[in-house]
């Protein structure tokens, strides 16, 4: 198992995450760079919550390169005021007053898009404002889990930094890369 070269990879592109954003804003001070870390990745006991593949698909499915893209969901936003939300699939808004100096969204895809585009306040959003993406695949259980190395990914939890926003409405939408060539799009209003 290669597990201290992966978490060695991970913190080293989280350290470099958190240089660039420094770098983005005028703060750059060291309070700030400490009021970010908390917010720049998720909890992960919150994959716990993700759907599983059976709710998804309806049942075992074989394996098969590229799977369309089958769920698109507006996954959590996070704040340096409020830490990390999740809100629940079926509302339109976060719950919380976020704000502050950085504003995160996190949006979860199963299967794969070749045609992504955010945006916040209608404004389409640089390509640079997605500063992270991580692979997720299928557990032993059916249910969205972190990669372990040889398996196949299945999804992506991808990160964006909408820092710079008080508030707005972030959608996101893409389009499957195989049939059915769907577009899926989901948003949500933050507070």
């Amino acid at each position: 198992m290669h597990r201290p070269l992966i978490v060695m990879t991970l913190l080293a592109a989280l350290n470099a995450t958190a240089a660039d954003v420094q770098q983005t804003y005028p703060e750059g001070s060291s309070s700030f760079r400490a009021t970010l870390s908390p917010v720049l990745h998720l909890d992960s006991s919150q994959l716990s919550k993700l759907p599983t593949r059976e709710q998804l698909e309806g049942g075992p499915v074989k394996l098969a390169p590229a799977p369309p893209l089958t769920y698109l969901q507006v996954y959590a936003v996070g704040s340096s005021n409020q830490g990390w939300e999740y809100p629940d699939p079926s509302v339109y808004a976060t719950s919380l007053d976020h704000g502050g100096s950085v504003l995160l969204v996190v949006v979860l895809e199963v299967g794969y898009g070749f045609s992504r585009f955010a945006k916040m306040n209608g404004s389409q959003l640089p390509s640079s404002a997605n500063y992270l993406d991580e692979a997720l695949c299928w557990n032993a259980y059916g249910q969205l889990a972190y990669c372990s190395a040889g398996q196949t990914v299945a999804g992506w939890l991808r990160y964006y930094d909408v820092s710079g926003y008080q508030s707005g409405s972030f959608t996101y939408q893409n389009t499957s890369t195989n049939s059915p060539w769907n577009t899926m799009y989901d948003q949500i209003t933050i507070l």
